[in-house]
Formats: structure tokens, C-alpha cells, sequence
């Protein structure tokens, strides 16, 4: 049985009780007669729906012919650009998978984050791109929502998780592109094809609250406009004693999120970044701001390590939360 999706078009917060309706299995809400788009039943639930759909097309396009990939890369400025963050993520997450194997490993860093026993009950995973730590979480038989706005990532994942994909291209260096086959183990593929894909916002999940027993969120939170609004969104997707995995660098641009410096107003300023941002999730930093989690793990510096090409490998060091809510 599907997590239950909520139509944002006629989600009313202004009602004195606020509305809420959900979409068929088509992406179609009954309330508001508003038909979000799919692609191959995958709802696109952002807010421009028409350039989501746009984009989707270009990625089948750009998926359809990895067998004849230009060695420098297509012309189209919208298909370069796809496969762009194709050939970073894809092979950061499952270049391990392809034949023969990429050089770098997958990021096992944070494995024994995810492999830690979590609540019965629904898991969200924000922020998945393309899909590569969802195997290491404690699945058994429970429902898995992964949701990224990058529509690209999502589809090739999916795609991956079907078998539909069985090519993985990639930067040889830093101008041209290789392909490889690429096939995943059948544990790793069976474990991804029970996922429900879902391309959405993370700042306005089309979820009803409480809804999760889970939320993992890794390097998500210096990654959208609004970062206390996604901490506030994670506590209100989850139950009553969830659990939410976090980790982020803290790498903020000014492109991504544009008033992270307002941040600092409300962190010690004699606390390491780190240590200050605890204070801010355990709702101890902001007045008025307060949130119900309690930090049962932690860890600073860990290293994690995304590959560009041969002659560029980019490494952050992470600081790592397991939070529960109250």
C-alpha cells in the first residue's frame, strides 16, 4: 500500500481547519479536479509542473541514447545540463555496480548512520538524488518514500531500480564522457523497487503530518532556500518518537540559500558551527523557535567524499545527527 499523497494545489491554510486531499493513482486530486503530471506514474510535484514536465522529457531523451553519448556532450544546453548531474551522481552512488568499476567507492561513511534500527513504520528519505544510501537503511517490509527535486536523479533511479537502465555514464576527465554497463545486485535492486519514487519540494512535502516513523535528510539542510523550514517540516512529517537522520557540511552559497547568514544571529557565537546548530535542532537557540527533538547520536567530521571526475574529487566533512522527536 502507496504513502498517501496530498494534492498542494488545494491544501488551504488560511480554513480554520486546514483541508486536505489526496491524490489518485494517476496523480489526479478528486478535490480540485488538478491533474499533477507523472512519468510512468511518478508523480511531479513542484510548483512548476509545466518545467517539471519539460525537464522529464529531456531526460528520457538524454537516458534513450547513453548508447551513443557524444564524447563531449550534447549541444542542446537542457540535455548538457542533465547530463551533467548525471554523471556526477549516478556514478557517486552505484559506480561500484558498473562494469568494470568506477575507482571510487560508494560513501559507507555514513552506513552505519542509516543501518541503525529505526522505528516501525513508514521511512521518507529527502533529498535522495540517486538513490544510493536507501539500501542501507533497516527496510524489512516497511513502505520507503524517496523525494528529490531533481527530476533527472529521480527518473534515473528509478529507471535503475526497474533494470530499465543498464548503462552508467560518467566524466573519463574533465571534458569527455564514457558509458559502462551497469547492473545492480538483485538485494540492492529488489530493495529499491519497493521505493516509491516521488519528485517534490522538500520545503512543502505533499505528505499529512505524522505520517512517518523515519526521516533521513542527508546534506539536504544547507541545500534549500529555508533551512529552518525544513527542520520544521521534518518534525511535523514525523510521529511521536521518530527518528530523524540528518547530516550536512554546512556548506552554504549564497546562490542556494540566500539568507543563511541571518543564521548567526541566533547561534552561539563562542560554539563551533557544528555545536551551535545542535542547539538550533533541539529548539534551544531561537525564541519562539522551538522544536521537540533530542540528540541521541553524534558525530563531527565525517568525511564524504563526491567525485566530479579523475582529476576533481570534492570532500566535505560532515557533521551527523540521530534525533528523536519527543
Amino acid at each position: 500500500m502507496a504513502v498517501a499523497v496530498v494534492c498542494p494545489a488545494c491544501r488551504d491554510l488560511r480554513a480554520e481547519s486546514m483541508q486536505i486531499h489526496t491524490l489518485d493513482d494517476q496523480g489526479r486530486c478528486s478535490h480540485c479536479l488538478v491533474q499533477w503530471p507523472t512519468v510512468g506514474a511518478m508523480p511531479l510535484m513542484l510548483a512548476d509542473a509545466q518545467a517539471a514536465t519539460r525537464t522529464a522529457g529531456h531526460v528520457e531523451q538524454v537516458l534513450s541514447q547513453l548508447g551513443a553519448l557524444p564524447v563531449g556532450g550534447y549541444a542542446d544546453a537542457d540535455e548538457q545540463n542533465i547530463l551533467e548531474q548525471l554523471v556526477i551522481w549516478l556514478p557517486a552512488h552505484w559506480g561500484a555496480y558498473a562494469e568494470p568499476p568506477l575507482p571510487w567507492s560508494p560513501p559507507t561513511h555514513l552506513r552505519g548512520w542509516l543501518d541503525c534500527a529505526l522505528p516501525p513504520g513508514p521511512i521518507l528519505v529527502l533529498g535522495c538524488a540517486a538513490g544510493g544510501e536507501i539500501p542501507w537503511l533497516d527496510l524489512e517490509d516497511r513502505q520507503v518514500v524517496a523525494m528529490d527535486a531533481n527530476v533527472a536523479l529521480v527518473q534515473a533511479a528509478r529507471k535503475l531500480a526497474r533494470g530499465t537502465l543498464d548503462r552508467l555514464p560518467s566524466h573519463s576527465d574533465g571534458l569527455r564522457y564514457e558509458v559502462r554497463p551497469v547492473e545492480l545486485p538483485s538485494k540492492q535492486r529488489d530493495m529499491l523497487q519497493r521505493v516509491q519514487w516521488l519528485v517534490g519540494d522538500a520545503l512543502d512535502p505533499p505528505f499529512l503530518a505524522e505520517q512517518f516513523a523515519a526521516v533521513v535528510a542527508l546534506n539536504l539542510f544547507d541545500s534549500v532556500s529555508e533551512p529552518l523550514v525544513l527542520l520544521g517540516q521534518c518534525e511535523a512529517l514525523l510521529q511521536p518518537g521518530g527518528v530523524l537522520l540528518l547530516s550536512s557540511p554546512y556548506h552554504f552559497q549564497a546562490s542556494v540559500t540566500p539568507n543563511a547568514a541571518k543564521l548567526l544571529q541566533w547561534l552561539p557565537p563562542e560554539l563551533p558551527l557544528p555545536q551551535a546548530f545542535e542547539r538550533l535542532f533541539t529548539g534551544e537557540a531561537i525564541p519562539g523557535f522551538f522544536t521537540e527533538f533530542r540528540i541521541e547520536k553524534r558525530a563531527y567530521n565525517v568525511p564524504w567524499r563526491l567525485p566530479v571526475h579523475p582529476g576533481f574529487i570534492a570532500e566535505y566533512r560532515l557533521h551527523a545527527l540521530r534525533l528523536r522527536k519527543k
